[in-house]
């Protein structure tokens, strides 16, 4: 039974020697997570090659999906719309139904 418990511990000792060095890293040094930079410390992603900083780099502001309003307006001495008019002409595509509408 002791030397199962001695193997254990052992065990778990090499395996926490196996996750890394242990040390924490200064500002401006090179990391690859916020868990290796010293405490106040995290890892800026945005710089090539990340490193430990006081605060991370602002990502840049996204890009316009459409492009700029070209400032093209309608003509201000075009006519009204004629409202008494409809859209389209002919009779529309589909009856109304049968059904009697509800009562309120």
């Amino acid at each position: 039974m002791r030397w199962f418990l001695a193997a254990t511990l052992g065990l778990a000792l090499l395996g926490s020697g196996a996750c890394g060095d242990g040390a924490l890293r200064s500002a401006g040094e090179v990391c690859t997570a916020s868990s290796q930079c010293a405490p106040g410390l995290v890892c800026d992603m945005g710089m090539d090659p990340h490193v430990c900083a006081g605060m991370g780099t602002p990502p840049p502001p996204p890009e316009p999906d459409a492009p700029p309003d070209p400032g093209v307006d309608a003509d201000p001495n075009a006519p009204d719309a004629d409202l008494t008019q409809p859209d389209a002409p002919g009779s529309p595509d589909a009856e109304p139904p049968d059904a009697e509408p509800p009562d309120a």
